[in-house]
């Protein structure tokens, strides 16, 4: 996927060392393609059934130069705007692997997300830069890995208004669901979410609360629901700068899939 940014209002490029100051929503509308873009779920962490789950991640540089990259962590239900980052250098023309982004590069525990931008020699967004991302998620198991994508996504795909629906999901006496929002309304008060389930053996509903800059992951509510579609609707019911995502697992290997939100054209 490439990975593409096209808030289109005006120029802005900000420093992000200790003087960072909290910007106000307008402030993200940075124009600037391939420069920016959020991995909704990373993690170095512990899981069900003996499982360890920890996340790789590619960056990939398309320019003839070498390129600047902060990795910034989202961390689990804790508002992070100052959170921990690292920047690396990607090589010209070329790719870098980072096999335990989350453990060996932040080094976090937990689940979070993670925040990816080209920057330029003094810190500043590099709005030149053409930059795509991919991560990985995996455990291991049976002499090999278990694994789920998680690609990163673009700044258009993070504003977002309504209505939204994650698809592609099962929970039933063999499989678990995790849903998951990250919240880039970085100078807002935590925003909460209506969240229906809609199955082939049943119903449920419940509410999703995330702190600013940050995510929070939650199970479905207990239940043998089936193949399920869950509609995800914002309160209040404004546009805002948000993604969110579905996991199924399954509980006797660690094995699962991702789906990512859909947001059907007006």
């Amino acid at each position: 996927m490439h990975v593409r940014f096209a808030f289109l209002t005006f120029l802005f490029a900000f420093s992000i060392s200790a003087q960072q100051v909290r910007p106000t929503l307008d402030l993200w509308r940075v124009a600037g393609d391939d420069s920016w873009s959020l991995v909704p779920i990373a993690g170095n962490a512990p899981g069900a059934f003996n499982t360890h789950f920890r996340s790789d991640l590619t960056l990939i540089n398309y320019r003839p130069v070498q390129q600047r990259v902060e990795i910034k962590w989202l961390a689990h239900g804790v508002d992070s705007f100052f959170g921990p980052e690292k920047i690396v250098t990607v090589p010209a023309s070329s790719f870098l692997v980072i096999e335990d982004v989350v453990g060996d590069l932040l080094g976090q525990t937990g689940i979070g997300a993670l925040e990816i931008k080209a920057v330029t020699s003094s810190d500043l967004l590099d709005v030149n830069a053409k930059i795509d991302a991919t991560s990985r998620i995996w455990t291991a198991g049976g002499g090999g890995t278990y694994s789920q994508s998680a690609p990163a996504v673009s700044w258009t795909s993070v504003r977002r208004s309504e209505p939204t629906y994650l698809v592609g999901l099962r929970q039933d006496e063999n499989f678990r669901t995790n849903i998951g929002i990250v919240n880039f309304d970085s100078s807002t008060p935590p925003r909460s979410w209506d969240v229906t389930v809609s199955g082939t053996r049943g119903s449920t509903s419940f509410t999703i609360t995330a702190q600013p800059y940050s995510l929070i992951q939650v199970p479905v509510p207990a239940g043998a629901w089936g193949h399920m579609m869950i509609t995800i609707k914002a309160q209040p019911a404004t546009i805002g700068y948000w993604i969110a995502y579905g996991a199924t697992v399954d509980n006797r290997t660690g094995d699962g899939w991702m789906t990512p939100i859909v947001q059907p054209s007006p």
